[in-house]
């Protein structure tokens, strides 16, 4: 019969032996429990309990692997996170073309919104202090979630002088480096846009600081107050090549002893060199001696101006007596000087003298007989003094002018001026007509005393005449003003046959003298034909403006009618003088005579 071991029991639940009950190694069993204890030097074991199995591994809450895992084609799902200790590798054996393996980071939010951040990799490091440090992060995110239209970006950042920083950004339309970040290219770069470098890459305004490079070949470099550009290089030689499509055709390049050079490199072709005090030729890019000219036959320079002209410059000969602005050759001079016995001793020898410039008066006059005709006008600071001809004088919108105006047989009509000449304007003119008579009444020696205005278009005037002129109405001299209706003033002095007459009159803002003239000269009027318009005002009618006067003086009679208002002093009583009788003296000798006759009858 085999032997039969029976370990300590217990059916009591919950009872569990002591190291009294056991001895070392060993075992009771609990079968209300159905778990089984031994005894391990002081201590009681649990070594197996029935119990407590597990039915899935949910049900235990610090499960640990054995040995790998086999997925067995299945999936870890659910809700969580893995941490684990050492290298995570997914291996797909998938032999297609498609992407395996895969990581999905899925975000299922209930409400999505603009600028949700979705998925993040960290990457998480020790410092010195033994602290846990967040170095690295890339991060998933969804900048526009509208049906449609959706967009994403993937954003960097990391760890920067102890902050978390965002360094870049890749959207859908560029790779945007933010935060100060730089770019560093350790090999070429190639891009088939606009690069703009503290500036919209799109513009092209000059006045926009930054650097544009135009993916056409344009180039801008934009900055204020300072130099934009520099171009270095440690040698002589050429700073900025020029190209006209595959050819070489020129530099600008750095010369011996900081030298400057600016030229063409095709052959014959000129350039500079800018030195110390010099400015000196190139050819092809070299020094030139004598074969570079400056300007041309039908491209020449304005003005050269030089302190002075060094030795050995030669010109074209000139023939003999040449008088342009040719440079001299010494021949000519040679061959001019040796002529001088030929030459004018004085001024007055040369009949055809001209001013190379402003003459100098130095405190002397210009004297003699004879006219002086230029165009233009001749101005002073000081008084215009004629001691023969006529006056002419501008001041302002004011003038003073002297005329004179002889007519033939059947008299002439002369224009003075306008006191009116547009629309717009108002003047006036006041003046003299002296030796108003024909040749036949010099006893007459009339003169005629006129002021004429006009404003908006409105003639007025007033005149009287200094003694008269009692010739036929053929004779008469007279003025007249015309309107012609389309903003034009004119005044005409009329003389009758054989009447020589010279007038001086004071203009205001009018065209002084000439129909379409502007201000014009004193001096001999010809006659003309009279403007076409209405006659406003005519010096051989009465006045349109009585003419006041202090008191009169008369050597001999005074001829015409009297007004009614016309009074006169006080007289005493039988007065018999040549004295204007008033109506109070009148009437007071009637009054006498009344009384005498009275008592006559008497």
């Amino acid at each position: 019969m085999a032997n039969v071991i029976k370990p300590k029991r217990s059916s009591t639940s919950s009872s569990a032996p002591t190291t009294s009950d056991l001895a070392d190694g060993e075992i009771a069993v609990n079968t209300a429990d159905q778990k089984i204890y031994m005894r391990a030097g002081s201590n009681i074991v649990t070594v197996g309990n029935a119990g407590s199995g597990i039915d899935n591994v949910v049900e235990d809450t610090t499960p640990q692997l054995g040995g790998n895992l086999d997925l067995n084609s299945n999936n870890i799902t659910g809700t969580g996170d893995i941490s684990t200790t050492g290298s995570f590798t997914l291996t797909s054996t998938d032999a297609g073309s498609s992407a395996a393996p895969e990581i999905d980071l899925v975000r299922n939010s209930s409400s999505p919104a603009d600028s949700d951040y979705l998925g993040q990799i960290k990457f998480t490091g020790e410092n010195d202090a033994d602290q846990s440090v967040l170095y690295a992060k890339i991060t998933g995110k969804a900048s526009d979630v509208s049906d449609g239209t959706e967009d994403g970006l993937i954003e960097y950042a990391v760890k920067k002088a102890g902050s978390n920083t965002i360094v870049a950004r890749l959207t859908g339309s560029a790779l945007k480096l933010i935060n100060s970040t730089g770019l560093e290219v350790a090999g070429d770069t190639e891009t088939t846009g606009n690069i703009g470098v503290g500036r919209d890459p799109t513009s092209t305004s000059l006045d926009t600081v930054g650097v544009h490079l135009d993916s056409d070949g344009l180039a801008i470099f934009s900055r204020n107050l300072t130099t934009p550009m520099y171009v270095r290089r440690s040698n002589d030689g050429e700073l900025i090549a020029l190209r006209r499509a595959s050819t070489n055709i020129g530099a600008i390049s750095a010369g011996s002893t900081n030298n400057v050079q600016i030229y063409s490199s095709a052959a014959d072709h000129s350039g500079l060199e800018f030195g110390t005090h010099t400015i000196q030729p190139l050819e092809a890019g070299s020094a030139s001696n004598g074969t570079i000219d400056l300007g041309g036959s039908s491209a020449k320079f304005k003005d050269i101006y030089a302190a002075s002209l060094a030795d050995g410059i030669t010109a074209t000969t000139q023939s003999s007596n040449d008088n342009s602005t040719k440079v001299a050759t010494t021949a000519f001079v040679t061959t001019a000087v040796s002529g001088a016995s030929s030459g004018i001793s004085n001024v007055v020898e040369d009949t055809t003298p001209q001013l190379g410039g402003d003459l100098d008066m130095n405190n002397s006059g210009i004297t003699g007989t004879g006219e002086i005709n230029i165009t233009g006008q001749v101005k002073s600071t000081g008084n215009h003094v004629a001691t023969s001809g006529l006056a002419n004088f501008t001041a302002g919108n004011s003038g003073y002018r002297q005329y004179a105006a002889a007519a033939g047989s059947g008299g002439g009509n002369f224009l003075l001026g306008k006191i009116q000449h547009n629309s717009s304007s108002d003047g006036g003119v006041s003046g003299v007509v002296h030796f108003a008579y024909d040749y036949g009444t010099t006893t007459d020696n009339a003169n005629i005393h006129f002021t004429f205005a006009q404003r908006s278009g409105s003639v007025r005037g007033h005149w009287w005449y200094e003694n008269t002129d009692d010739d036929a109405g053929s004779d008469n001299v007279k003025l007249q003003v015309i309107n012609d209706g389309s903003g034009g003033v004119y005044v005409w002095v009329i003389l009758g046959d054989f009447a020589t007459c010279s007038v001086e009159c004071w203009w205001r803002s009018t065209n002084m003298v000439g129909k379409n003239s502007g201000a014009g000269i004193a001096g001999s009027l010809s006659s003309e034909t009279v403007t076409s318009g209405t006659t406003a005002l005519d010096t051989s009618n009465d006045p349109t403006a009585e003419m006041h006067i202090g008191k009169l003086y008369s050597h001999s009679t005074i001829h015409g009618t009297l007004n009614s208002d016309v009074v006169a002093t006080t007289q005493s009583t039988n007065d018999n003088s040549t004295k204007v009788a008033t109506t109070a003296y009148v009437k007071q000798e009637i009054d006498a005579l009344k009384a005498l006759l009275y008592a006559y009858e008497q």
